[in-house]
């Protein structure tokens, strides 16, 4: 088993992942303690690492099944992997809202892996934020008022008619008239959860017992 280090990079949220190379085998114990780092910490960051698309694909795998987005084109070699570009004179940053990847889906994905290819030598920064944190802090009296309550995921504000995304002008979506109706009729944009759905993997194994909003 390859040993590596992980260094929190806030009191609440993320770690830097060091003594790693992703594009390496990793064998099972590995893996395990990785995806423990993962459920501790929520992001885990990994620098310096030369990822190609099927070396992203193959470290994926290690953790379950891998999906397609249904409303943004993919790589025709590689379905499974979207290039996310904003290019100069691009008014919309894809993606560029706070928000967790494909909550509308009747199982929502475990996680995304990002490989930063071109970026900016300043700004352009990812963001990140727990929400089990945000929960954490509240009041009882809060979390009484929260608990039991029931969310509406929709694609239709996202990659319907005229939703954000679809008004990136280097990135190509589809399915606008299903994301759309699927804020009506609930299939298959849509999903309803409450406050105690729990991520989970492909295989619907739990990853963690907390309480993920």
């Amino acid at each position: 088993m390859t040993t590596f280090d992980v260094l929190p990079v806030s009191g609440v949220v993320g770690a830097e992942v060091r003594g790693l190379d992703l594009a390496g085998d990793l064998d099972d114990g590995t893996v395990a303690d990785l995806r423990a780092a993962f459920c501790e910490h929520q992001v885990l960051f990994f620098r310096d690492q030369e990822l190609s698309p099927s070396a992203q694909i193959a470290f994926g795998r290690h953790f379950g099944d891998l999906g397609t987005h249904p409303y943004v084109e993919a790589s025709l070699e590689h379905p499974e992997v979207i290039d996310v570009v904003t290019e100069p004179d691009d008014r919309v940053n894809f993606g560029g809202g706070w928000h967790t990847d494909v909550t509308f889906l009747a199982e929502p994905d475990l996680g995304s892996i990002l490989y930063g290819i071109e970026i900016p030598a300043v700004g352009g920064d990812t963001l990140f934020s727990s929400q089990l944190a945000a929960y954490e802090a509240l009041s009882d009296t809060m979390k009484g008022l929260l608990d039991g309550l029931i969310g509406i995921h929709s694609a239709g504000p996202q990659y319907g008619g005229a939703g954000y995304s679809t008004q990136s002008t280097a990135m190509t979506t589809k399915g606008v008239d299903e994301a759309a109706a699927s804020r009506s009729t609930g299939s298959p944009g849509m999903v309803t959860t409450n406050s105690e759905k729990h991520a989970t993997p492909t295989s619907s194994a739990p990853v963690t017992s907390r309480l993920s909003g």
